[in-house]
């Protein structure tokens, strides 16, 4: 992976974590090996997992999220909002991350009662106090919806095609 250049404050590394990576017992010791070989502080990795992936055995992934925690590294919990999305279940897992699901950014049948819903979403969002970060967003349309209903981050093709690892160094250093 090598050395990453000098990197702002406020950008990450988001990896997926499937399932059978999050139940696996030699994750913890790969994760720190990969913050040493990488370089990179554990608190500027956020590993994403589902709402079904976060459920399959909810005592098991509790303790799991507890000591990828106490290590640094930050849970974002991926495609909020089309799972089980308990609200029990969310305080629970205390996610530094909820990406909101592109299915609420841009709805095949946009409707005044999906936009209540994102709406409500990204006020919970925030009276928690964890980032969002919308799904799916494509056009300036579905930006300025999201930055009139308050939220300060966003992921789509409108912003980015994705990027090869080889080109990440030098998108940094254009920003």
């Amino acid at each position: 992976m090598g050395q990453v250049a000098e990197i702002p404050d406020d950008l990450y590394v988001s990896v997926n974590l499937a399932s059978q990576q999050l139940h696996d017992p030699r994750l913890m010791s790969t994760i720190e090996a990969i913050l040493l070989e990488s370089g990179l502080d554990a608190n500027r990795l956020v590993l994403e997992i589902t709402e079904t992936t976060a459920l399959f055995d909810i005592t098991e992934t509790l303790a799991v999220l507890t000591q990828l925690r106490e290590l640094g590294v930050g849970i974002a919990l991926d495609d909020f909002g089309t799972g089980y999305s308990s609200l029990s279940y969310l305080l629970q897992l205390a996610p530094r991350v909820i990406k909101i699901d592109r299915s609420f950014v841009s709805p095949t049948n946009d409707s005044g009662e999906n936009e209540m819903l994102l709406e409500t979403i990204i006020s919970l969002g925030k009276k928690l106090r964890v980032t969002l970060i919308p799904e799916g967003i494509e056009t300036e349309s579905q930006l300025n919806k999201l930055v009139r209903l308050g939220c300060r981050y966003g992921q789509g093709f409108f912003f980015s095609r994705p990027v090869k690892t080889g080109d990440v160094n030098e998108l940094i250093a254009a920003s």
